[in-house]
């Protein structure tokens, strides 16, 4: 389906397929335009998502998605054809920047949609040890969740080689069992996931992490503390933050950058609070943002890990 530039929709037992087929005449019946090409000009363009472009109907909108190389101003042609008439829009004077920037969201939908396409690959083709080291990478990179990926909060030391290799063996497993079940309600929902993971114009929401390490969102129900007796809402937290185009694993209790390789680098130790901690904000102001997402952080810059710490007094 995806080769040929089609889309598909599920329909379920408790749905009703007259509805859906309605729905597909009424999009089809306002095409807006068709044929669609995109050309940026001098820019040099990599791995869009969607890789081809559909026909663009009444209420709709196409997200697309890429990575670029050579940032440079350019013109930006659209072109297709409207009521059998070709047409083009040309947008000049675009400024595609040198050094990477922009909007924090852009870098993880493109990530999540890199994914949705090599689990894919895999569901159709079987996996490959690139393919899973492609998921496994970008899903720790970006902190993107799915039902293949959960080893991004499940394994402790993810950032680690050991870590890693685990993560590794764990996709496999799960992407073999993947290829395997081709029909069912199971590969169904899994399809349609995928789908949404590729049509979605915002990358999903991160899940929430009780206290207790279970999965959630809000707030655990009430409930009755075993250490002191009393009754309580325990809150939940979100393991996973995207701060200015940089993503933190709640690994233990230390915010950790996910570029941060133990195997291979130190950390710059600072005491949360400290004189020191305070120099160094004042010497790299851009670390403000990321010290912010709690007292003990782990975040590389230029090179260098800081770890902020805390040391408990009597």
């Amino acid at each position: 389906m995806r080769d040929f530039n089609g889309t598909g929709t599920y329909v379920r037992p408790s749905q009703r397929i007259d509805e859906s087929m309605a729905s597909l005449y009424n999009k089809i019946s306002a095409p807006v335009l068709s044929s669609i090409a995109l050309d940026f000009g001098g820019v040099r363009t990599e791995l869009q998502y969607p890789q081809l472009l559909s026909d663009l109907f009444a209420g709709e909108q196409i997200a697309l998605v890429g990575r670029y190389r050579e940032g440079d101003d350019t013109t930006v042609s659209l072109s297709g054809t409207v009521r059998g008439v070709e047409t083009e829009f040309v947008y000049p004077d675009l400024s595609f920047r040198d050094t990477a920037g922009g909007e924090e969201f852009i870098a993880r939908l493109w990530a999540q949609r890199r994914i949705s396409d090599l689990l894919s690959t895999i569901q159709i083709n079987g996996e490959s040890s690139e393919l899973v080291e492609s998921v496994v990478s970008l899903s720790v990179r970006y902190g993107i969740i799915t039902p293949y990926t959960s080893f991004l909060i499940e394994e402790d030391d993810i950032l680690s080689q050991q870590g890693r290799t685990r993560a590794l063996e764990e996709a496999e497993a799960n992407f073999g069992a993947m290829r395997d079940e081709v029909t069912g309600s199971g590969a169904v929902d899994r399809s349609a996931a995928l789908d949404a993971m590729a049509q979605s114009a915002a990358p999903a929401p991160s899940p929430t992490l009780a206290a207790g390490g279970d999965m959630g969102g809000g707030f655990d129900a009430p409930g009755e503390n075993e250490s002191d007796g009393q009754f309580y809402n325990e809150p939940v937290v979100n393991p996973i933050q995207t701060i200015g185009g940089k993503t933190f694993l709640l690994i233990g209790d230390v915010w950790t950058d996910t570029t941060f390789t133990p195997d291979t680098m130190t950390t710059e130790k600072v005491e949360f609070l400290s004189d020191a901690y305070f120099d160094l904000l004042d010497a790299h102001p851009e670390l403000g943002e990321f010290f912010a997402v709690g007292e003990k952080v782990i975040v590389v810059l230029d090179g260098t890990a800081y770890e902020v710490i805390v040391t408990l007094t009597e």
